[in-house]
């Protein structure tokens, strides 16, 4: 045996430098690999909580007839405003659980915009790894847009007019895709010049002091008047 280990030859200080080098090279692709995984996955979560947003942002546009402004911002989910325009019918325990908005999986806080930067109604935006705007790969920005217009001038989608900021507001289309729902306690008149064609119901709720509505424009209704 002390023959063998005699006769045997040492690996040299060049041999131990390449192999050392050879096992860091591989060490390394196995890390990048590794990286770009992880920066997918954050990419997907990212994308998948502004999907969350989008959902209880539409929750509260279906209790409010709004999108939050972007003064407002996503906080509008979880506290209700108190700048702006101040919601009517907001739950006691906002929009989403836990009380706030979390930030994006890059530790970087979501941004919100309404109108969008790109023309859309609203435009939510995960920042990236770089936490600033622009950039590319992981740095780069994933942006969450919603559009309200189907085609110019025509909202998408159903509205209730519940004041007169909303009277004013759906004042500006020339359509709406959906119902319209007036629930507007303190408007005994209510008069939308603009609005031409309507894709649903025209409901009037019960319990309303309306006493006069007019739709002179009005030359398309999907369906039928209703008083509930």
């Amino acid at each position: 045996m002390k023959r063998l280990f005699k006769n045997e030859k040492g690996m040299t200080l060049i041999e131990i430098m390449v192999v050392i080098t050879i096992l860091g090279l591989i060490a390394t692709v196995v890390t990048v690999n590794v990286m770009d995984s992880l920066d997918e996955a954050k990419q997907k979560t990212a994308k998948a909580q502004m999907k969350v947003f989008e959902e209880a942002l539409d929750n509260f546009r279906r209790d409010n007839g709004y999108y939050p402004s972007t003064e407002q911002g996503l906080d509008a989910l979880v506290n209700k405003p108190s700048v702006g325009r101040i919601p009517k019918r907001y739950p006691s325990k906002g929009y989403l659980k836990g009380g706030r908005i979390p930030q994006d999986p890059f530790s970087c806080d979501y941004q919100y915009y309404k109108p969008g930067l790109q023309g859309n109604d609203y435009e939510i935006y995960s920042l990236g790894a770089d936490c600033q705007e622009g950039g590319e790969e992981t740095d780069a920005d994933q942006p969450e847009t919603v559009s309200d217009v189907a085609e110019e001038g025509v909202f998408n989608g159903s509205y209730v007019i519940s004041g007169a900021a909303d009277a004013e507001f759906i004042n500006e289309y020339i359509g709406v895709t959906g119902d319209l729902t007036v629930a507007a306690l303190e408007l005994t008149e209510l008069s939308l010049p603009n609005l031409a064609t309507l894709g649903g119901y025209l409901r009037v709720q019960s319990n309303t002091n309306m006493v006069s509505i007019s739709f002179p424009a009005l030359t398309s209704v999907g369906d039928n008047l209703s008083l509930s």
